[in-house]
């Protein structure tokens, strides 16, 4: 190349580069933005051992969310009724009894007790007597008995020897009468005990056992549930022979109802007791009017047998508080929780109350309180 050619290449080159530098000085300069703040990362918190999930743990958070956790169900209680006031002495005689039926040796007499005392039942049944014996949870079969033994002194009448007149007014021979329990008596009770017991003297003691029931008035007039007793009793004196008897007692004051329903009470202690009015007559011979209740305990026997000193003072009455416990299924239940209305009758007890009802009216015992047993008669049993 020749020295011309050279220069115009240099000079073609040189304006070349003043182009792009003038370009280069024209163009706009890129505009800087800030990038934002990014927060600072939090600083890892290093977990105590006892916070550490387990392997199960960590499977069950990944496979479902976690419930929410609720507050526990807020519970009602409901305050209990404060029990009624019982004398002191017969609940601590009442726990004594029960420590001592708890007991190896109380299990083992109350064992030997039912087994002697099913026995003696049945062949007290067969033999036309009502049983006497009481053995554990024979509480529906007392209060059949128990119906029973109303029913013979309400629609059958209780045997009594009187002398007839003839007419020309000769006496003749004693004649067997049946009177019936007036409705008077019972419509004006506040309660009543019907039990059955068998009796054995032998001098110089004699003494009683039984089994039996009680009920009182209700503030409405009606019968509370029955409650399960055991007569029994331990007497001095020349008394010989056996029987086996079926009774009624009818509490007229309120004293009478009040003993009754203690742990245990003894009849005649503190409380009068008379032998209650019979038959057509009975209103009469006692004094008995509409609305009044004579004596404070009217007593009513019915003898199977004969025996020597009959009578009922001195009779102590103790509540069965197990026999309570399995009819009415309640743990500790007493008497008095049943005598003042606390639980509901059993439906077993329904022909008791029945009876009760149509006897207050009269409706049971028919049309006449007496009825007059001829010779024939007698000589067949009762029905």
């Amino acid at each position: 190349m020749s020295a011309q050619q050279q220069e115009a290449v240099q000079t073609t080159d040189n304006r070349i580069e003043s182009d792009n530098l003038s370009n280069s000085a024209l163009a706009p300069s890129p505009v800087l933005t800030r990038a934002p703040l990014q927060p600072e990362p939090e600083q890892p918190v290093v977990p105590a051992v006892a916070d550490i999930p387990g392997p199960s743990e960590k499977q069950a958070s990944t496979a479902a969310p976690e419930a929410p956790l609720l507050p526990p169900p807020r519970r009602t209680m409901t305050a209990s009724p404060a029990p009624a006031a019982r004398p002191s002495a017969p609940a601590q005689k009442s726990g004594f009894l029960r420590k001592l039926g708890d007991s190896k040796w109380g299990q083992r007499a109350t064992k030997v007790s039912d087994a002697v005392g099913t026995r003696v039942n049945n062949v007290s049944e067969k033999v036309g007597v009502e049983r006497f014996w009481p053995t554990t949870g024979d509480g529906y079969i007392e209060l059949q008995k128990c119906e029973r033994v109303l029913r013979e002194f309400i629609v059958v009448g209780v045997p009594t020897k009187e002398k007839a007149v003839d007419e020309s007014g000769k006496q003749k021979k004693k004649t067997k009468v049946l009177k019936k329990l007036p409705p008077s008596v019972l419509a004006n009770a506040k309660g009543i005990v019907i039990f059955s017991a068998f009796r054995s003297g032998f001098a110089p003691l004699g003494g009683s056992g039984g089994s039996g029931v009680i009920m009182i008035r209700n503030p409405d007039r009606s019968w509370s549930a029955p409650a399960f007793i055991a007569p029994n009793n331990l007497s001095g004196g020349f008394l010989i022979g056996l029987d086996a008897f079926n009774a009624i007692i009818i509490l007229n004051s309120d004293e009478a109802v009040q003993g009754f329903k203690s742990h245990q009470f003894t009849l005649g202690a503190e409380i009068g007791v008379v032998a209650g009015p019979l038959g057509a007559g009975a209103g009469v011979d006692s004094g008995l009017t509409a609305g009044s209740r004579g004596a404070p305990i009217y007593t009513y026997v019915a003898s199977k047998g004969f025996y020597a000193g009959v009578e009922l003072v001195g009779q102590v009455f103790v509540e069965r508080e197990e026999e309570n416990e399995i009819v009415y299924g309640r743990k500790g239940i007493r008497s008095i929780d049943i005598l003042e209305g606390r639980v509901t009758p059993v439906p077993e007890a329904q022909p008791l109350h029945q009876l009760l009802r149509d006897a207050e009216t009269g409706q049971a015992q028919g049309p006449t309180l007496e009825r007059v047993v001829s010779e024939e008669a007698e000589k067949t049993p009762l029905a």
